[in-house]
């Protein structure tokens, strides 16, 4: 929509940058609100037809989108409401079917692969729209429905198990259930009598492990479960998880209703503050990947087909290398065993860590990109800007994941997604086509984007510290387990 937008506004009788952010909300709003209703579907029914469905909502509302005459601007606005419906399907629960089949040490490089599509699919369609903006910019929508029919066909075929092939544990075990595995485990048993051994005796009676000797435990229980995370990965596959800064409680209630998901979803704090920091990130992108060709090309005085074409080469390629060195990196820096299993609270606060160093390096970047006229300097910072941009995206979408129970990561996944459209690209678009109205420069809207940026680094860092939190209470209750098991 991006690359054909200023043709589409002409076309339409010279609608302001206000009304043309509908067009982004619309699809905005048809994107957030059918995404948790196929997110519960997804319970009771086959995910891949789910997405085919969807996909087929979507081929249909892009042709009509291409029907559209020049003089019907509500229409217009209702296809694209329908186009997001559609594409609600395959972004909330393409993750999950991902992260259910991708092996543990490689599972957000998978993530990254698959976030690969969205900087390759918005450079595609800006250098598309430049294309078609000289033609018809009806055939822009027309071509795509076209080319997407055989997917959703290919989709719909797709087998039923090959969802559950590669089961397996990431999330945190709760306290309790972690506490339990642990004392059960052969290693543990070792472990156990090591710390009883340690302890005095006196008349065959064990005194109670407390103070520095509690303490002490703590790098035997971490060196002992780096052994078991590798050896008991398949056991803890079948075990329920409760997920990350979340009680259990909480969790066995939540599967009763929808609306106990959603609670136990909203009182989890890493997965709330993960959720909210990706919205005020999607506020910044969305706006950015809307307005961003017509924008620039005032800023930098040029012509809206160069600058169309320049910002679709940037973020096919600067997106498509960030998104998968985030994935990469995160994985990376996840290699160890201490990061899987029952410590993957710790696994969740080195994603986030990648999240705000990514996301506070592409403020700066982007607030240099708005404020020369230099057409190499600008277009180099939003290079570097697009590229931790996108890099964010597998770390964070890994968190996501990690942090809630097994059975609620489509639905945890597609109330980010609602979360990220209600507060991020659902409002931006207009709210910045209204600054720039009100201001009469898109210097000012981009810059206040760009600052925007800092509200993300915020919350992220914000969930971080939750996040660490959850890692040390899983230490401690640790710690007690086996300060109780000595004890007996």
């Amino acid at each position: 929509m991006a690359g054909i937008l200023d043709e589409v506004q002409t076309d339409m009788g010279g609608i302001s940058d206000t009304q043309a952010g509908l067009f982004a909300s619309c699809f905005t709003g048809g994107f957030m609100l059918a995404a948790p209703v196929f997110a519960h579907l997804s319970k009771t029914c086959n995910s891949f037809r789910l997405m085919a469905i969807g996909l087929f909502i979507w081929c249909i509302a892009t042709f009509l989108s291409g029907l559209v005459q020049s003089d019907d601007f509500r229409m217009l606005l209702i296809a694209r409401t329908l186009t997001g419906v559609g594409e609600a399907s395959f972004a909330g629960l393409a993750p999950t079917c991902l992260d259910d089949v991708a092996p543990a040490k490689h599972r957000t490089s998978w993530l990254g692969i698959f976030y690969m599509s969205i900087p390759v699919g918005g450079a595609l369609g800006y250098i598309a729209g430049g294309m078609f903006a000289n033609v018809a910019w009806q055939l822009a929508f027309i071509t795509e429905a076209l080319i997407m029919v055989p997917l959703a066909i290919v989709t719909w075929y797709i087998p039923t198990n090959i969802k559950h092939l590669g089961k397996h544990q990431h999330n945190l075990i709760g306290a309790s259930a972690g506490a339990s595995a642990i004392a059960h485990s052969p290693d543990d048993v070792a472990l156990t009598s090591l710390s009883a051994n340690a302890s005095p005796r006196t008349n065959s009676s064990t005194k109670p492990v407390t103070g520095s000797a509690k303490a002490g435990l703590l790098d035997t229980v971490r060196r002992g479960h780096r052994r078991r995370c590798s050896r008991h990965a398949s056991e803890r596959s079948t075990t329920s998880s409760t997920g990350v800064g979340h009680d259990a409680g909480a969790s066995a209630r939540s599967r009763n209703s929808f609306y106990g998901d959603v609670v136990a979803l909203l009182t989890n704090k890493v997965y709330l503050f993960t959720a909210l920091g990706y919205a005020s990130l999607v506020f910044v992108v969305g706006s950015l990947a809307f307005w961003g060709p017509k924008d620039f090309a005032k800023i930098l005085n040029t012509s809206i087909k160069e600058t169309t074409e320049a910002i679709g080469m940037i973020t096919f390629v600067c997106g498509m290398i960030g998104t998968g060195f985030g994935g990469w990196l995160d994985d990376y820096l996840k290699s160890g065993a201490e990061y899987q299993g029952a410590s993957a609270p710790a696994g969740v606060a080195v994603s986030l860590k990648i999240g705000c160093v990514f996301s506070l390096i592409a403020a700066v970047c982007s607030i240099l990109s708005v404020t020369t006229k230099d057409m190499t300097f600008s277009l180099g910072m939003l290079s570097i800007a697009d590229f931790f941009l996108f890099g964010t995206s597998a770390p964070t979408s890994a968190a996501l994941l990690t942090a809630v129970p097994d059975e609620l990561r489509s639905l945890g996944m597609s109330g980010s997604i609602f979360l990220m459209h209600l507060l991020g690209d659902l409002p931006s678009p207009v709210l910045i086509g209204f600054i720039t109205d009100e201001t009469e420069s898109v210097k000012s809207a981009l810059l206040f984007l760009s600052f925007w940026l800092v509200i993300t680094v915020g919350l992220w860092y914000w969930a971080y510290l939750w996040a660490l939190k959850a890692a040390d209470d899983a230490d401690v209750a640790t710690i007690d387990a086996m300060a109780a098991n000595a004890n007996r």
